[in-house]
C-alpha cells in the first residue's frame, strides 16, 4: 500500500489560524499520517538585520505553540515545523511538495481579504497538487441533526472531490449534499467540473458514479441529491450556509503548471460561509 503523505497546515499567528491547525490535527489523526506545520515569510529588506533574530524567535514561538496545541488535540500525531523564508504562496507549496492534503487559515485585516485567503488561498488552490482546505468561518444553523458536507456536482467530474467528500462526512458522522446546477439539460456548470464540452477519459470516473457506490464503499453516510436551476456560484454559496465543508474539484490545465481557477472557485473561495476543499481532477 502506497504511504500517504503528510496533512500540512499554514499558519500565520492570527487566532483563527489554530482553528486551521485543530481542524488540520484531527484530519491528520483520522488519516494516520503525520503533521507539519509551516509558515513562509520574506524578510523585509528595509527592516534591518538587526531585527531579523528577534522576528525569527517570534516566528519560532508561534510554531511551538501551534505545535502545542496540535499535541493537545492529536496527542497520537507526529508534528514537525517547518519556517520557510520564501514568499508565502511558494513557501506553503514548497512545504505541501509530498502532502496528501493542505490546511489555510484565514483572518481579515479592515475591509481587506484575509492574508490566507485572498490572493494567498487562490494562489496556492490553483497550483498545489494534493487538495486544499481554506478555512473559512462557518456561518448558519446546520438544517438536520447531522453534520453536512456539500459536494459540487458536474457529469464530468472527476472521483476525487466525490470521494473526499465522502471521507469528510464519514469522519464527522455526517451527510453529504451534493448539489448540481443548471437546466436539467445543460452541459455541467463552470468550476464544478471538465470544462464543457471536453469527455471524460475511459479510467476516469464521474462523481456521479462514486456517489451511486457510497452506500457499499461508505455505508454511514447518507446522500442527499439536489438539482438547483441557476448559476452555480450561487447554488453552492447558498448550500455552504450551515454546512461543515464544501468541496469542489478542479481541472488541470492543458501545458500549463496548476489548475484551472474559475469564477465559481473564486466566489466560493471568498464568499463561502463555511470552510473550502479545492481538489485537483485527476
Amino acid at each position: 500500500m502506497q504511504r500517504r503523505g503528510p496533512v500540512v497546515v499554514g499558519v500565520d499567528g492570527s487566532p483563527t489560524a489554530l482553528t486551521a491547525v485543530d481542524w488540520a490535527a484531527d484530519r491528520a489523526q483520522h488519516d494516520t499520517v503525520p503533521l507539519v506545520i509551516a509558515h513562509a515569510f520574506l524578510w523585509d529588506r528595509h527592516q534591518g538585520d538587526d531585527r531579523s533574530p528577534a522576528e525569527r524567535l517570534r516566528k519560532r514561538s508561534m510554531l511551538v505553540d501551534a505545535t502545542g496545541r496540535a499535541g493537545q488535540r492529536a496527542p497520537a500525531v507526529s508534528v514537525a515545523t517547518e519556517l520557510l523564508a520564501e514568499p508565502t504562496v511558494s513557501g506553503l507549496l514548497h512545504a505541501a511538495r509530498n502532502a496528501s492534503l493542505l490546511v489555510l487559515g484565514s483572518r481579515r485585516r479592515g475591509t481587506l481579504a484575509s492574508l490566507l485567503l485572498g490572493s494567498v488561498g487562490s494562489g496556492v488552490a490553483a497550483q498545489a497538487r494534493c487538495p486544499v482546505v481554506v478555512m473559512r468561518g462557518r456561518v448558519g444553523v446546520s438544517y438536520g441533526s447531522r453534520p453536512r458536507v456539500v459536494l459540487g456536482v458536474a457529469d464530468r467530474t472527476d472521483a476525487g472531490a466525490a470521494v473526499f467528500a465522502l471521507d469528510e462526512a464519514e469522519r464527522l458522522g455526517g451527510e453529504v449534499l451534493a448539489v448540481r446546477a443548471g437546466r436539467p439539460d445543460a452541459p455541467p456548470a463552470e468550476g464544478t467540473g471538465a470544462p464543457c464540452g471536453e469527455q471524460p477519459t475511459p479510467a476516469r470516473r464521474t462523481a456521479t458514479q462514486v456517489l451511486a457506490e457510497a452506500p457499499r464503499s461508505h455505508p454511514g453516510v447518507q446522500v442527499e441529491h439536489r438539482h438547483v436551476e441557476g448559476p452555480a456560484k450561487t447554488a453552492l454559496l447558498d448550500a455552504s450556509y450551515g454546512a461543515e465543508l464544501l468541496v469542489v474539484g478542479a481541472e488541470g490545465r492543458k501545458g500549463r503548471k496548476g489548475i484551472g481557477l474559475s469564477s465559481v472557485h473564486h466566489a466560493i473561495l471568498h464568499r463561502a460561509h463555511c470552510p473550502v476543499a479545492v481538489v485537483p481532477l485527476g
